[in-house]
């Protein structure tokens, strides 16, 4: 029994040995400072308080969770972010915006004589696929505390990425950069009193955006064909003299369309509504 005990010993100091030269990885969503190469811009007439930001439940965890194939995810044990999820996506969003804006994060201090625009932002994916891509879907609101202006949009945004992890970290400090571009193009207006348009998704591809307008324009030709083969009309009664029987003839084919065209039309462009 007394000779068993060493290679027992052994083993497990092997095995405490692996454990502890598995590295352990960690990184930050906050992007590198860039260098300065002009002078600042004028400070913005108001401030910003971003309020702590909402993340899926899914990817709120200390390890990095990347998605595999269609159902599957896995959490890295080796691989996790230097604070609490949340944390690092707002202190990203929180140095893109005052920089975009030049506007200071007054969260947490006392009010000054600056209006105060709240910016609430809540992730609703937050995906990452290593090789592929990093893909953030936001709800966000901009709310001028003086006079109460509020503008509510949302944004889909995916970054393409290369190999490795740190591609990936890199895919996601864009993709909220990008998020921050798109709510400092707006907060002017929200914090002057205005209410513009939510920005578009520009990153989706062209075409994706055009398929609607091509459906559109495809349902009307179709339409069209169709309706003036139900429109018949008589075609005028033949001159003194012309042989044969007068034949009924289909209205679009040289008089333009008739009723039943329009109608069809109508209904083709406005979702079936008469």
């Amino acid at each position: 029994m007394i000779r068993l005990r060493y290679p027992l010993v052994g083993l497990l100091a092997m095995a405490l040995a692996a454990c502890a030269s598995a590295p352990m990885h960690y990184y930050t969503l906050v992007a590198p400072a860039a260098p300065v190469t002009a002078p600042a811009a004028a400070p913005a007439p108001f401030g910003f308080a971003l309020l702590p930001v909402g993340i899926p439940a899914q990817a709120d965890q200390p390890q990095m969770v990347v998605r595999q194939g269609g159902q599957g995810v896995a959490m890295l044990d080796g691989r996790r972010w230097i604070a609490p999820l949340g944390d690092e996506v707002r202190g990203a969003l929180s140095a893109d915006l005052s920089r975009d804006l030049g506007a200071q994060d007054v969260s947490g201090l006392p009010a000054g004589d600056k209006p105060v625009l709240r910016i609430k932002v809540d992730l609703r994916r937050f995906d990452s696929v290593p090789g592929q891509y990093a893909l953030i879907d936001a709800a966000w609101s901009v709310h001028a505390l003086k006079g109460d202006t509020l503008l509510a949009c949302t944004s889909l945004i995916r970054e393409n990425v290369g190999e490795g992890f740190d591609a990936l970290v890199a895919g996601h400090q864009r993709a909220l950069t990008a998020l921050a571009t798109r709510i400092a193009t707006v907060a002017p207006a929200v914090a002057a009193g205005a209410t513009p348009a939510c920005p578009a998704d520009y990153n989706a591809p062209a075409v994706g955006r055009a398929l609607p307008a091509i459906a559109v324009a495809v349902a009307v030709a179709i339409a069209v064909a169709v309706a003036a083969r139900l429109d018949p009309v008589p075609a005028p009664s033949p001159s003194p003299g012309t042989a044969g029987s007068a034949r009924p003839t289909r209205r679009g084919s040289s008089g333009g369309p008739g009723p039943g065209a329009i109608l069809l039309v109508w209904r083709v462009q406005h979702g079936g509504r008469p």
